[in-house]
């Protein structure tokens, strides 16, 4: 079995999530922390759920949120949710989603039923990003269908999720007291081992005929040595007979394989 997985630093500029300023995240009495767990184990061509979590570590109750969640390369993200607004860019699979639900202090939410799915061609995977803005910023900068559409790529549509809206549920995340506004949720991606050779029935033969080979040099070695009882009597006989009828066979496969070659010649 093969592990492998891709640090969260190597593909934050790829999925494009430091454009916004830091006022985006932040309201008064109220600051955003990105909220992750250990990492989720994930095999070519699975979907899995993921758990993107939310904090508010101010003092004030936030009204809501925007969550713009992004995957790359062999991550997908399935078009799932009403309340949000899905655009691809290139290798960037991404959705705005918003959120009406009060956001506490002191508590962890998570995207409930969020889920994730992996290409049945992939080797390799990257976290699954997300940033959170304010409403009031989402607001201003026309909502999720228009942030949706300018973080389209060129000709891309923006979809609606095709199932229910989603919520923020009340998580058992451990509390992370971080102004950190963008969050990596990890994968590991489990490959397959190799199947083991099995040895073929030449090579299963060839290994029976080595070890009846070697059996039998080792019971004569033993008689020459003294280690065994001497062949006498009528047994001898036999043996004697044997071999002059295999040597007499011998010969005349021989004489056979000679008189084929002279007709072939001529």
């Amino acid at each position: 079995m093969k592990i492998r997985n891709i640090v969260p630093a190597a593909v934050l500029m790829t999925a494009g999530l430091a454009a916004l300023p830091g006022a985006a995240f932040a309201a008064e009495g109220v600051v955003f922390s990105a909220q992750t767990g250990a990492s989720v184990p994930v095999h070519p061509g699975e979907t899995v759920p993921v758990p993107l979590g939310v904090a508010n570590v101010g003092d004030q109750d936030a009204a809501g949120i925007v969550i713009n969640i992004r995957v790359v390369n062999d991550v997908e993200l399935p078009t799932t949710f009403s309340n949000c607004r899905y655009y691809i860019d290139s290798n960037v699979e991404g959705a705005y989603c918003r959120f009406d639900t009060t956001i506490t202090p002191e508590k962890v939410y998570r995207v409930d039923g969020f889920r994730v799915s992996t290409t049945a061609a992939a080797t390799t995977v990257t976290p699954v990003i997300f940033q959170l803005l304010t409403l009031e910023t989402a607001e201003k900068l026309g909502g999720i269908d228009a942030l949706a559409a300018d973080a389209a790529g060129q000709g891309n549509p923006v979809v609606t999720g095709t199932g229910a809206a989603t919520t923020l549920a009340v998580s058992d995340l451990t509390l992370q007291r971080e102004n950190a506004t963008v969050g990596f949720a990890s994968l590991t991606l489990i490959l397959p081992s190799a199947p083991a050779s099995a040895s073929s029935p030449a090579t299963a033969s060839a290994s029976a005929s080595a070890s009846a080979s070697t059996t039998a040099t080792a019971a004569t070695t033993s008689g020459e040595d003294g280690g065994g009882l001497p062949v006498t009597g009528s047994d001898t006989t036999t043996i004697v007979g044997a071999g002059t009828g295999i040597l007499a066979l011998g010969l005349i496969g021989i004489v056979l394989a000679r008189r084929r070659r002279t007709r072939f010649v001529a």
